[in-house]
């Protein structure tokens, strides 16, 4: 039974299965400094976070506001896109059989624009002048370029057209009935494009999720104070806010909470009853001052102190109450980003029922040999090239749990261990991208 700190308010009753992994395969739990602690590997986390993830409602919203935003239901096309055969250059439509070896003097008895309908038909010697986007004249089967005809009154002069037919056909983005976005999908400029094209205004998506970020310790204090000896800046809470929004959350800065147990299980308390996800960095580790795995396990109906084999981000604290999830993620700032992307990333993506919540993964070739720890998977950060068709891959710098400029240096999480325990260069490794990485501000490099 995990015990509770004196004077504590009565949790959830005592329960075997906090202590069992997935399936109800036990993990072995030891006690240390007096508190109960659960050894576990990384997929058995993140097997019991996602099993107690929830889907957020769904609500409708203008499709200018759904960037980001994980749609809820199909979205298909009501009706051809477009709707209607046109022009996709500026020029002169026509029927080919007028040609005689790609040349013809024909008249020009019309000219329309786009968003015009066009009311002579061609053939026979006739033509009409349309622009880029405007309706098909009647017998028209391709379309001449203005750039390769030339006009002289009502007439156009036309020799050695290539044949190209240079028609945008009806149904040609798509034809009714086919699916535009499918349910779980992340939507983007491309598919607002895509939907709007289809005539839809408005969208149902799953709501943003509420995120609340804590930081915790006495060392702390904000960028834009003077510091005091032994004092430091706050880091995390920058970096768990931008990493929540970037998978899709609305989310509150709750400050800095001090170490001890007097005021932690309050603010806690506060932080799930205004969100559906509260994450915390630090206090959850074995020190005197590490308050925040208890206020969880007093507070949550459910809750699991890890520890799990992996680095950085060994310990880890989680719980549920009313079916909203609380992260107590380690103080160093790498650990706690390397967690949130292994364990938060995925409950948050699973609120929003996003099709697919795994990190996006691919094999590189180390650029240059690394050891590790037996019995630990290590994730190690690294920049990622390209040779030769070839994904490289080089890890950056120290791999401390406090050193964030490898992970601001990094593209990737490289995934070593946990039985090999020495990788040379040219050797083959998993490689998990950092999708929450604006692309442009971080290029693969090709070499």
């Amino acid at each position: 039974m995990r015990q509770r700190p004196a004077g504590a308010p009565a949790g959830p009753a005592a329960d075997p299965q906090r202590l069992h992994g997935p399936a109800g395969r036990m993990v072995s739990s030891v006690m240390r400094d007096g508190k109960y602690w659960s050894d576990a590997t990384v997929e058995e986390v993140l097997s019991t976070v996602l099993g107690r993830t929830g889907l957020l409602e769904s609500v409708r919203v203008g499709i200018g506001e759904a960037d980001g935003m994980f749609i809820a239901a199909d979205a298909r096309a009501a009706a051809d896109v477009p709707r209607f055969d046109n022009s996709a250059v500026d020029g002169y439509a026509l029927n080919s059989a007028d040609l005689k070896d790609g040349g013809a003097v024909l008249d020009v008895v019309e000219e329309v624009q786009a968003g015009r309908v066009p009311a002579s038909p061609v053939g026979g010697g006739r033509s009409v002048l349309v622009m880029t986007g405007a309706p098909l004249p009647a017998g028209a089967d391709c379309v001449v370029p203005v750039e390769d005809a030339a006009r002289t009154g009502s007439k156009v002069s036309i020799e050695g057209y290539s044949g190209k037919p240079n028609l945008r056909k009806a149904g040609e983005i798509a034809a009714a009935g086919e699916m535009l976005a499918a349910t779980g999908t992340r939507l983007g400029p491309a598919d607002l494009a895509l939907l709007a094209s289809g005539g839809y205004a408005q969208v149902d998506v799953r709501r943003r999720p509420a995120v609340t970020v804590i930081s915790t310790g006495d060392e702390l204090e904000y960028p834009g104070v003077s510091l005091e000896p032994g004092r430091i800046w706050a880091c995390n809470s920058y970096a768990l806010a931008a990493l929540a929004a970037a998978y899709g959350a609305a989310v509150r800065d709750a400050g800095i909470l001090r170490d001890g147990p007097e005021g932690t299980q309050e603010a806690l308390l506060r932080a799930i009853d205004s969100s559906d996800m509260v994450v915390t960095s630090g206090g959850v580790s074995a020190g005197q001052w590490d308050c925040v795995k208890d206020a969880v396990h007093s507070l949550c109906d459910e809750d699991w102190t890890w520890r799990i084999n992996m680095h950085p981000g060994r310990p880890l604290a989680f719980g549920v109450r009313g079916g909203k999830l609380v992260f107590g993620l380690p103080g160093n700032p790498v650990a706690a980003m390397v967690s949130f992307c292994q364990f938060a990333r995925a409950a948050l993506l699973r609120m929003q029922g996003a099709a697919d919540v795994s990190i996006p993964t691919l094999e590189a070739v180390l650029a240059e040999g690394v050891s590790v720890k037996a019995g630990t998977v290590h994730f190690l950060r690294a920049r990622l090239e390209w040779a030769d068709g070839v994904c490289l891959a080089r890890p950056v710098g120290s791999q401390g749990s406090a050193i964030i400029r490898g992970m601001a240096d990094a593209d990737a999480l490289l995934v070593a261990g946990p039985e090999k325990t020495r990788y040379e260069a040219g050797d083959r490794i998993r490689a998990q991208v950092l999708d929450f990485k604006r692309p442009a501000s971080r290029p693969l490099r090709t070499v």
